[in-house]
């Protein structure tokens, strides 16, 4: 039985990646003096392994200290036999950062690793496409489009995860970042070829400010959610004095 890491920064769907992988299935260990949990599940016949959250392996805090400690370790283990690192496919850029330097540190070790995109869903929303298959080869390794939340892609991610832990030379990563640049700037040009733009994201923003901003539909919108929370108010006091 070989161990699946999964890792990632925080608040990109990692956790729910993780519920969803092991169905709920998982155990914690915590560190004395941090606020920092190990959560461990089983995935087929395999142990999948959460660990914390992490912008950097250049740590800041003492939690992402604890982080990149495990991770280190994790990569000189011989029962390591996969890393996932889970992007967050909204904030491409931030989260490219982490996962270049992890795929640095897994091909120097000789670490089979792939790539979770992560909120694939809120992409789409967008109407934004990402093509993956031209991405996985900018990235030196296998990228997996997917929602934890929705299940997208999630069936064919198990499926994958299966063939890869059972042939990890195969996925070890192919290039890494050049000695003469960095992986601020390498995340910066994939994100901005690939990941969503901020007009985007500000143009869909600016069309829910001017609905909520309406003098009309605006005040209709705000009238009808106070109604729904005095009914619900309502409801919930006829409950209790039942």
């Amino acid at each position: 039985m070989k161990n699946i890491i999964l890792v990632g920064k925080p608040n990109s769907g990692k956790s729910l990646l993780f519920n969803q992988l092991t169905g709920m299935r998982q155990k914690v260990a915590n560190f004395p003096g941090v606020t920092v949990e190990l959560k461990s599940g089983k995935f087929s016949d395999h142990q999948l392994i959460d660990f914390p959250g992490a912008y950097s392996l250049s740590t800041l805090s003492r939690d992402e200290e604890i982080a990149v400690e495990k991770i280190h370790e994790a990569m000189h283990d011989d029962n390591t036999g996969l890393i996932v690192c889970n992007l967050d496919a909204t904030r491409l850029e931030r989260s490219l950062v982490f996962g270049l330097q992890v795929r640095d540190l897994a091909k120097q070790h000789d670490k089979a690793l792939v790539f979770a995109l992560n909120m694939i869903d809120e992409v789409e929303r967008f109407s934004h496409q990402i093509d993956c298959e031209q991405l996985a080869k900018d990235l030196g390794a296998s990228v997996f489009p997917l929602s934890a939340k929705t299940l997208i892609g999630l069936h064919e991610f198990k499926l994958a995860l299966n063939v890869i832990i059972a042939q990890p030379r195969n996925y070890i990563p192919t290039i890494s970042v050049a000695a003469d640049d960095s992986v601020f700037n390498v995340s910066r040009q994939i994100a901005k070829r690939y990941g969503i733009h901020a007009d985007i994201v500000l143009k869909q923003q600016n069309h829910i400010d001017s609905f909520l901003l309406n003098n009309v539909l605006g005040g209709i919108a705000f009238f009808g959610i106070m109604f729904l929370l005095f009914r619900l108010f309502a409801i919930q006091g006829w409950i209790l004095s039942e």
